[in-house]
């Protein structure tokens, strides 16, 4: 479904969930440049926005 977020738990070899980062997570934390810098929005804004 558009715009609705999906979640993938990643298991273990033993089965237990892994909470350890991705390695994408990994890259956006290693490298400052693709971070999001932008203010936080109000909540007000942010229900404004929703369509």
């Amino acid at each position: 479904m558009p715009g609705k977020i999906q979640v993938v738990f990643r298991k273990g070899p033993r089965g237990y969930l892994c909470q350890v980062p991705t390695n994408a997570a990994k890259l956006l934390k290693d490298n400052p440049s693709l971070q999001d810098k932008s203010a936080p929005l109000k909540e007000d804004t942010v229900q404004k926005k929703k369509p």
